[in-house]
């Protein structure tokens, strides 16, 4: 009888757990969204691509490409973000998701895989799930998917299509993907890149060869660009190695 209640009881605090991860995201566990700006009056002006939410040492950033929010208006990310703030989130079904908060990390769009990011606060009214960063660049050779949407930005579908890859090159200054079919994911720019753990490897910033490919910031890059800035914490295992969640 004892085991029988402690596991009811267990199961009653896992369901409260559940509950309460719902409501802190408001239902919507969708790991990638789209990005749209507005500009200060609250008037939709472009679409920037995909972004996405990761949690590091208990906070959580928003991440996405500056090509994909200059795109759309023109200028450097930073006029950009003088136009507009901060950007607005939408699911794959239009439904708003909030708005990312502070700009932390302003990128560049010199060509460089590493450099092209924006990184801005997120709080929990964001209904958006974050992931964890791997602790390691990618060896070659390892599985990974492209978390997206196919087609355009939206669809019927919230749901988030993955589409599989091998890493073919991998460094701090750019990891490349060649993928197992084209990304038929349409403005796939910002898209999280993660391995079967499901942790963050890179970024999509780029396409190549009718889209077979892929180009990406890699997770740890950014995350060096954040602790730079001195906009996050650093955390240890007793082994020495890096740790992100």
């Amino acid at each position: 009888m004892r085991v029988k209640a402690a596991l009811i009881t267990g199961l009653i605090i896992a369901a409260c757990l559940s509950v309460t991860a719902r409501a802190q995201y408001g239902g919507v566990s969708a790991p990638v969204c789209v990005v749209e700006l507005r500009d200060k009056s609250g008037q939709p002006v472009a679409w920037a691509g995909k972004g996405f939410a990761v949690r590091i040492a208990g906070r959580d950033y928003f991440l996405t490409t500056a090509h994909g929010m200059c795109e759309g208006m023109g200028g450097t990310p930073q006029s950009v973000l003088e136009q507009i703030g901060s950007p607005s989130l939408r699911s794959f079904t239009r439904e708003d998701l909030g708005t990312a908060g502070r700009s932390l990390l302003v990128g560049s769009i010199d060509g460089r895989l590493d450099s092209d990011v924006m990184v801005f606060e997120i709080s929990y009214s964001v209904r958006l799930q974050p992931l964890s960063i791997a602790p390691t660049l990618p060896a070659v050779g390892t599985r990974v998917w492209v978390l997206s949407k196919d087609g355009e930005n939206f669809s019927n579908n919230s749901s988030v299509d993955k589409f599989a890859g091998t890493v073919s090159t991998s460094s701090m200054s750019g990891i490349f993907v060649k993928l197992d079919g084209p990304l038929t994911a349409l403005h796939s720019s910002g898209s999280p890149v993660v391995d079967a753990k499901n942790q963050v490897v890179g970024m999509v910033c780029g396409t190549g060869a009718e889209r077979k490919s892929v180009g990406c910031n890699p997770a740890l890059a950014i995350y060096q660009r954040l602790y730079a800035a001195g906009q996050t914490q650093r955390t240890r295992s007793p082994s020495g190695v890096q740790t992100f969640r």
